[in-house]
């Protein structure tokens, strides 16, 4: 699987729910959701590449994000928002 959340802070995992795409969390995050009890479990099934509960899978973010990414990211998504604006 590729992660989606190439390119975010280190500290966030991306979380898949039976393979598809849930979002990206801090640790916390998920504990909270899937009332793990244990800070470790998250970062251990994710190097592990193995299944919670034969359901969810962790995939830990370590790339951060340059200025110049959030920039054009910034660039990019301003004009797609404005594009949708009436009478632009």
């Amino acid at each position: 699987m590729t992660p989606v959340g190439a390119g975010r802070p280190a500290g966030l995992y991306d979380l898949y729910d039976y393979g598809e795409y849930v979002g990206c969390y801090t640790v916390a995050e998920i504990m909270a959701m899937l009332d793990i009890p244990n800070r470790t479990t998250v970062s251990h099934y994710s190097k592990q590449c193995a299944l919670y509960k034969k359901r969810y899978l962790f995939e830990q973010i370590d790339t951060p994000v340059g200025k110049d990414q959030l920039k054009e990211w910034d660039r990019l998504r301003l004009k797609i928002l404005l594009s949708n604006v009436k009478g632009r």
